[in-house]
């Protein structure tokens, strides 16, 4: 608020020069000022909030691949798939159906056919050392592999192969 009233004096004293006749700058006057800039400073900052929170009408689903066998099933982000050998193709799902599980649990009840690989930050970001060993690690796996950080899927710009 102090900053403020700084704020207003040095511009009421600024047009000092351009008044033709002598100015009394009150209290009130100070005070309608501030108020007036602290309104500016609220609307500025409910429009950048709004701009910044998602939309509460988003269908978190839309972003995710869905993974469903035996009337279970559960979401993981798209990109976070790194492999899915022909064989399990129909395990992807368009559309929900049967039981929401997390995906650790779900993870744990289908491990037979679903595996995760822990990736660094540089791999999220598609930035691979050695590209060839990477995807030669996938190929040999007889599992969808989902990319992880601590036990939960994220998205990686690793091409899937």
């Amino acid at each position: 608020m102090k900053t403020a009233l700084c704020l207003i004096t040095f511009f009421l004293l600024g047009n000092l020069s351009q008044a033709e006749g002598p100015i009394r700058i009150t209290a009130e006057v100070l005070q309608e000022k501030a108020n007036k800039l602290v309104q500016a400073q609220n609307s500025r900052s409910e429009r950048t909030t709004k701009t910044l929170l998602p939309s509460s009408s988003r269908d978190p689903l839309r972003d995710s691949t869905i993974l469903a066998l035996n009337g279970n099933w559960t979401f993981v982000p798209k990109g976070s798939i790194l492999t899915i050998p022909s064989r399990f193709k129909r395990i992807i799902a368009n559309k929900p159906k049967g039981q929401l599980m997390p995906f650790p649990e779900f993870l744990r009840k289908n491990h037979a056919w679903l595996s995760t690989r822990e990736v660094n930050a540089d791999e999220i970001i598609g930035k691979l050392e050695e590209p060839e060993a990477f995807y030669e690690s996938l190929k040999s796996s007889n599992t969808i592999v989902v990319a992880t950080r601590g036990e939960f899927p994220v998205s990686t710009a690793v091409k899937q192969k």
